[in-house]
């Protein structure tokens, strides 16, 4: 799968002069109010010690570990939260039409949880941005009970299925080749930069879905 989010440093925290001085910032972002954070953000890039930061939170996640933490319904104890993290990876910037930034991450696994993947995003975004400590990430996934925050489903996609072992099984003598630039490659890369990720892109323009989960993140979690 890939998630396809927007990376915003603790340099660009919206400040809250910006609204009424009387605006209960308990209460979510109105639309209007989403749409003019989306206008003073569009020039912003993500600093090269940000996007370090990101790799380095994703690459904790790699392995094999107890998610309870980052699904519902199951407790450290349950063999089922083990998944095991064959990569979480931070890919080359994206620029949409509208001129916003928008940093790829992709990982790969064996298998995932009900929003284990969204709940790991967000995790790592608050690390990457300042508002959560590293350390944050151990405690996550350690036997501790944690309430984590979930990042918007919008941006994320299944990119790819492979099941290297069935194939094996059936067949050893077939060797399918998923990197070469093939015609059905072309066509599939092509499809998911101008169908998918601009999609998502186009969503967000409108609706706001990231700006609005990370005014929650700053303004309503921290004051709980």
């Amino acid at each position: 799968p890939v998630y396809v989010s927007e990376l915003h440093a603790e340099g660009t925290r919206v400040n809250p002069t910006t609204f009424p001085q009387d605006r209960d910032f308990r209460d979510p972002l109105t639309q209007e109010e989403a749409n003019t954070l989306i206008s003073s953000l569009k020039d912003y890039r993500a600093h090269p010690e940000n996007m370090n930061r990101l790799r380095e939170v994703l690459s904790a996640y790699k392995g094999t570990h107890s998610f309870h933490n980052f699904t519902s319904g199951k407790t450290s104890d349950d063999a089922s939260s083990a998944r095991y993290i064959m990569s979480f990876e931070v890919l080359d910037p994206l620029v949409s039409a509208d001129g916003m930034e928008w940093i790829p991450t992709q990982v790969v696994g064996q298998s995932f949880l009900l929003h284990q993947i969204r709940k790991m995003m967000s995790l790592a975004i608050d690390v990457a941005r300042g508002s959560a400590e590293l350390s944050t990430m151990t405690e996550a996934l350690s036997p501790k009970p944690m309430r984590l925050s979930i990042a918007p489903a919008q941006g994320l996609f299944l990119d790819m299925s492979f099941f290297a072992q069935y194939n094996r099984r059936v067949n050893k003598e077939l060797q399918l080749d998923w990197v070469t630039e093939s015609p059905a490659h072309k066509r599939w890369k092509e499809f998911k930069s101008t169908m998918v990720v601009k999609h998502i892109m186009q969503e967000e323009s409108r609706l706001g879905n990231f700006v609005k989960y990370l005014f929650m993140q700053e303004y309503v979690f921290d004051k709980e």
